[in-house]
């Protein structure tokens, strides 16, 4: 098992990502404080891709920040990606048990899953 960690901002400790050498050679890793991209190869499929790790930022002028640098990178890489973690947002309204809604911050993720095209896989 490897890994490779950065120091989060914010109330997070830390941002860690683990994999097992056996299914998942890196050859390159791009991190911040808000995400931890892996790029290699996946044995499983002997394809190129990429995982990323987020900790989106709790302010929303520092999600879109974030968003606009993966978006960025995610066009770079070319290869394709598999993005996951805490995004401190929702997609949809209805999916928001109390407090506030955001309807900014929900056009701005959305407009970050459409630009990025990710798939928003179920539960």
């Amino acid at each position: 098992m490897k890994g490779v960690g950065v120091d989060a901002e914010g109330s997070a400790e830390s941002l860690i990502s683990l994999w097992d050498e056996n299914l998942f050679k890196v050859h390159s890793c791009i991190s911040n404080k808000r995400c931890i991209i892996l790029v290699g190869e996946l044995f499983s499929v002997k394809k190129y891709v990429a995982f990323c790790n987020v900790y989106a930022p709790n302010f929303e002028n520092e999600r879109r920040s974030l968003w606009d640098f993966l978006v960025v990178s995610q066009g770079s890489l070319q290869v394709p990606w598999c993005l996951g973690r805490d995004f401190n947002t929702i997609l949809d309204p209805s999916k928001r048990n109390s407090g506030l809604i955001n309807m900014g911050s929900i056009w701005f993720f959305n407009d970050f899953i459409l630009k990025a095209q990710v798939i928003d896989l179920p539960a």
